[in-house]
């Protein structure tokens, strides 16, 4: 969704309906966030949800790639199964708690602004969960693991 010349939006180039098109892909994927995390759409602004925020919806456009391009979603439906794994815990913070972006980078949900570092660690951690499909990181991995590596 981020650029009409790479992505979604590029496979839908030179068809007579490209318009019609774009605006039902674009809106089976919000479409999909909403029925996700409907607290943080319905009735919030930008001030009071980071997913109605400029960098949440920039963000979350390079998530919508990822579950175009890597998980085939094109329905709401679709998109919804693929986007489930942004409920799991301490993957989200729309509207309240924290964003865990790293073990040295834990912030307030309201702390992410539309700044270009920001956005940028934004979509990297909501990719980064859409890509992996509940695969732990090394973030989440149980407090034994470098000992587990070590053995192998």
């Amino acid at each position: 969704m981020n650029s009409r010349s790479n992505g979604a939006l590029r496979e839908l180039a030179g068809k007579d309906d490209l318009e019609e098109r774009s605006v039902h892909l674009i809106g089976n994927f919000y479409g999909a966030l909403m029925d996700l995390f409907p607290d943080a759409w319905i009735g919030r602004s930008p001030r009071n949800s980071r997913l109605k925020h400029s960098a949440g919806i920039i963000a979350a456009g390079f998530a919508m790639e990822v579950a175009y391009g890597m998980h085939g979603a094109r329905t709401r439906s679709e998109f919804k199964n693929v986007l489930e794994c942004l409920k799991q815990e301490r993957a989200c913070a729309w509207t309240s708690g924290r964003w865990y972006f790293s073990d040295t980078d834990v912030r307030e949900w309201d702390k992410v602004q539309n700044t270009a570092p920001d956005v940028r660690i934004l979509t990297n951690h909501l990719v980064r969960i859409v890509k992996d499909q509940g695969v732990k990181t090394i973030f989440e991995a149980p407090e034994n693991f470098s000992k587990q590596i070590m053995s192998i």
